[in-house]
């Protein structure tokens, strides 16, 4: 994807500093797509009506951006670039209830053009949708490897924690093991990761906050979670 005609910085930040990067990308689930955030629209007719822009037609459904104030981390990550750099063009299309698994299976129609960089953070809903560390593991690498074909900067960043895990019966992991396979597979392919599961343990603690404070829904953070 990158140009042969020029060599590009070494790295996203040292790009954005230098005004290379005019487009961004997230991938994600509902925590990027700021489900729990106030003002969120939780519906897709209630975001088609209001003028959302939409993502993408997937399997017959369409599915459309959050109300721009209401994309929980991805407002204040969107509100930073466009005011401060060269960033012009900032896209989300985080899906809420969706995995690494049904991106993998649908990456074409989820990433349908290149960008300057793409973020990507995925892995909550996998606890169901995938068997083990190493289904999920399979189903990730393949596509972010899709992923960093469509961009010249690839961040991947670990799920948050979420207190209701495997103890519902419903979860074959929990996202201490999701954040650990994804690490493990950013180190394996050289991709740069943020670790948001550690870093929001360590926020919490140091401003002796719990996470119940942060995720009262249990998976979801509200605005001060988001923030």
């Amino acid at each position: 994807r990158q140009n042969p005609e020029k060599t590009p910085s070494p790295d996203f930040a040292s790009a954005l500093r230098n005004g290379e990067i005019q487009s961004v990308l997230v991938i994600g689930d509902s925590i990027s797509d700021g489900n729990g955030d106030n003002g969120c629209l939780y519906t897709m007719e209630e975001r088609a009506e209001a003028g959302a822009r939409l993502i993408g037609e997937i399997d017959g459904t369409a599915y459309y951006e959050n109300a721009w104030d209401s994309q929980g981390w991805v407002t204040f990550f969107r509100n930073y670039l466009l005011e401060n750099t060269s960033v012009t063009e900032f896209h989300n299309n985080a899906i809420g209830g969706k995995s690494a698994k049904w991106g993998n299976a649908h990456k074409e129609q989820w990433i349908p053009r290149d960008y300057d960089a793409i973020f990507v953070m995925l892995g909550t809903n996998d606890r169901s949708d995938c068997l083990n560390q190493q289904e999920f593991y399979t189903e990730y690498a393949q596509l972010l490897e899709y992923a960093e074909s469509r961009c010249d900067y690839l961040t991947v960043l670990t799920p948050i924690p979420a207190i209701t895990n495997t103890q519902d019966g419903k979860k074959n992991m929990d996202t201490r093991e999701i954040s650990d396979t994804v690490l493990t597979l950013c180190a394996n392919r050289g991709y740069p990761v943020i670790n948001c599961y550690q870093d929001l343990l360590r926020y919490a603690l140091e401003h002796g906050v719990t996470l119940a404070d942060y995720i009262p829904t249990g998976t979801h953070p509200c605005h001060i979670g988001y923030v």
